[in-house]
């Protein structure tokens, strides 16, 4: 995406800690950046960037006080205000989505509906355990879900080679892997890292 001229704005949820709309926060600031946001946009959304007046180099005024869902509403609108003056692509990434909360998802429930009633040149895509979070497509209806398997032996044994080289194929190797791993990717990249790091090098894992 970056290569063919677009912005890619990546959010990360956490499973503890995080702050209210944490899964927005850095997807926000960039969005300040990529636009021109009015004061009243900028006010509103001042509380989730905290440098925000040093982004824009401007003085920001403090939003009105106002009750939360009222002041939910006026979040939403802020946001989808500034997608609306995109100038460019943008591939919106959010991660982990299987820890977000109930205020963030009904944001991005709110932003997926605007992105699909307007033609607006934005994609966002979102990632989430299905086994943490079965019913989360119900809850974003205008989200396409592509559920993505564990690997089968086949794929570890490609992904291994991939890596390694033709050694990365050994059926001990990738019975291990599977083993470890259970054909999950991300797993499976961590485990042959750290066995390079015990055989001094990816070439020597086999």
């Amino acid at each position: 995406a970056l290569v063919s001229g677009a912005a890619v704005l990546r959010g990360q949820e956490v499973s503890e800690g995080g702050s209210p709309y944490q899964v927005f926060r850095d997807v926000l600031r960039w969005l300040l950046l990529l636009t021109e946001p009015l004061d009243a946009e900028a006010s509103v959304l001042k509380s989730l960037v905290p440098d925000i007046e040093a982004l824009l180099d401007r003085p920001v005024p403090e939003a009105e006080e106002i009750e939360p869902d009222a002041a939910q509403a006026r979040l939403v609108s802020a946001v989808e205000a500034l997608l609306r003056r995109l100038s460019q692509p943008v591939l919106i990434v959010l991660e982990d989505l299987h820890w977000t909360r109930s205020a963030s998802l009904k944001l991005l429930s709110r932003i997926t509906t605007t992105l699909a009633e307007a033609d607006l040149p934005v994609l966002l895509v979102a990632s989430y355990r299905d086994d943490e979070r079965p019913e989360l497509p119900g809850l974003l209806p205008k989200m396409k879900t592509l559920k993505l398997d564990r690997l089968t032996r086949e794929g570890i044994a490609v992904l291994s080679e991939s890596m390694i080289g033709p050694s990365g194929g050994q059926p001990e190797l990738v019975s291990r892997l599977a083993r470890e791993t259970e054909g999950n990717p991300f797993f499976l990249v961590e485990v042959v890292r750290a066995l390079a790091e015990e055989a001094g090098a990816l070439a020597r894992v086999g």
